[in-house]
């Protein structure tokens, strides 16, 4: 019997042995496909200094927006719309347990 590891290797072997037979052999003359080269670095942009302002200018800009939270309000956003419907509520009361600790009384 083949142990299941064994399998694999012959499964591996076989497929590599028939993708390796059914190349057909190029035809002279035969249009070739040109491959295009494109860098990855092709978009690259390297490193700029940035401008580093003063730290009381920055703490004023930061005063005049209203905290470091100013930063975050938009004023372009429209306010949200409460929903149609509100969220249903449970009309049942659910049960309560009686006790959490198993019985320790002997039947």
């Amino acid at each position: 019997m083949l142990n299941p590891r064994d399998l694999i290797g012959i499964l591996a072997i076989a497929t590599s042995v028939a993708q390796a037979q059914s190349a057909t052999p190029p035809v002279p003359g035969a249009p070739v496909q040109q491959l295009k080269y494109e860098s990855a670095f092709a978009d690259y942009k390297p490193f700029a200094e940035i401008e580093v302002l003063l730290w009381r200018s920055s703490n004023e800009e930061a005063a005049r927006l209203g905290g470091h939270m100013g930063q975050m309000k938009h004023d372009a956003m429209p306010p949200m719309m409460p929903s149609a419907k509100p969220p249903a509520q449970p009309t049942a009361k659910s049960p309560t347990p009686t006790s959490s600790r198993p019985s320790t009384t002997k039947r």
